[in-house]
């Protein structure tokens, strides 16, 4: 039997932010050109963020108070037009590039 073998991984959850139609990689400097996005992570994220602004300001929603990180996606619409606000989210970092 081979032993069970776990590469190197690393979470973060992060509560609800805000939603903004905004999107700081694709449309940066164009607030709500976008289409809505959640955030979650740093609560200063907008169209203008940028590595800097968020380093400047590091307020953060995650569970761990050192990442300060963005983390974004587009807002769950209903039929009705209803946004559905998002409790938290959780992100997997896995290394790929790893030896056995």
């Amino acid at each position: 039997m081979q032993a069970a073998h776990a590469a190197p991984q690393a979470h973060v959850v992060c509560g609800y932010s805000h939603t903004l139609g905004d999107d700081a990689i694709m449309m940066h400097g164009m607030p709500n050109e976008a289409m809505l996005h959640d955030f979650f992570g740093n609560v200063q994220t907008d169209a203008f963020s940028s590595r800097e602004s968020l380093r400047k300001d590091e307020k953060t929603t995650c569970d761990n108070k050192a990442d300060s990180s963005a983390y974004w996606a587009p807002s769950l619409k209903l039929p009705d037009g209803t946004v559905v606000k998002p409790a938290y989210q959780k992100t997997y970092y896995q290394a790929s590039n790893v030896d056995a």
